[in-house]
């Protein structure tokens, strides 16, 4: 197929009855020559369309990080996870998966290799009680403190000393099972990740969902203050601050 060419300006059109989750709304409507492209491609009929921040807001869940808003994401601006814990998932199963499997919008490299299958390697071991964590990106700390090396990003967000809360992520159930070069589906690695990974492993004394933990949510606290700047591959991250509570990691 032809490429698509998408304007980064912002677009006339507009799509009512657009829904993610629990939010719903209207949306910015990207033309007819996308919605053609994507028809052809999925094979079903289908509109490309942009967040209309102008005038739809969505926000994260207040439980964990009031005051911030998402788009189109899953629940959360941003997915943290390590290679490290992709490799230590990857020597309990048969075959390996890539990190494709799990779309995070960054992967680390630690320079403390720890022998972890942890929420994303950040020296926490598979039941430790740590869920949050304060880090920061890009700033220059001493070598001796906890550094890590962005090696991966899928986005280019506009961050400045960004001291990041973050929930376990929820893995979905069905999205990492599906090998991404040829749209199949099978067990893996989420037969694995229930093993080790579970909401009865982590957290064996709350009500069992049948949940899957791998990786980090994250938001951003200087986004909501007016302060930015680019985070790009080979950034260092710093763990500034284990922290035990939603609250403790707002503070």
């Amino acid at each position: 197929m032809d490429s698509l060419k998408v304007l980064l300006s912002k677009p006339s059109g507009v799509a009512d009855g657009v829904s993610v989750w629990e939010w719903s709304g209207s949306a910015l409507d990207e033309g007819d020559e996308a919605s053609k492209w994507f028809k052809e491609y999925i094979g079903k009929p289908s509109r490309l369309v942009r967040f209309n921040a102008a005038s739809e807001t969505r926000p994260v869940d207040p439980g964990y990080a009031r005051g911030h808003n998402i788009m189109f994401s899953d629940e959360y601006p941003f997915m943290l996870l390590s290679q490290e814990s992709l490799d230590a998932l990857n020597k309990l199963m048969k075959e390996p998966v890539p990190i494709n499997r799990f779309r995070p919008k960054y992967l680390f490299f630690s320079f403390q290799a720890q022998n972890y299958i942890s929420c994303a390697s950040f020296t926490c071991p598979q039941r430790h009680s740590c869920s949050w964590l304060r880090t920061v990106f890009g700033r220059h700390m001493d070598e001796n403190e906890n550094r890590h090396k962005l090696v991966m990003s899928t986005c280019k967000v506009q961050v400045q000393e960004c001291y990041l809360r973050s929930p376990f992520c929820i893995s979905c159930k069905n999205v990492p099972t599906i090998n991404q070069d040829t749209a199949t589906a099978g067990p893996e690695p989420n037969e694995t990740l229930m093993k080790v990974r579970s909401d009865k492993v982590l957290r064996p004394n709350d009500k069992q969902q049948g949940r899957i933990y791998f990786g980090l949510n994250l938001v951003c606290k200087e986004s909501t203050e007016g302060n930015s700047k680019m985070v790009k591959v080979g950034d260092p991250i710093f763990v500034i601050q284990k922290v035990s509570s939603a609250a403790e990691a707002a503070a």
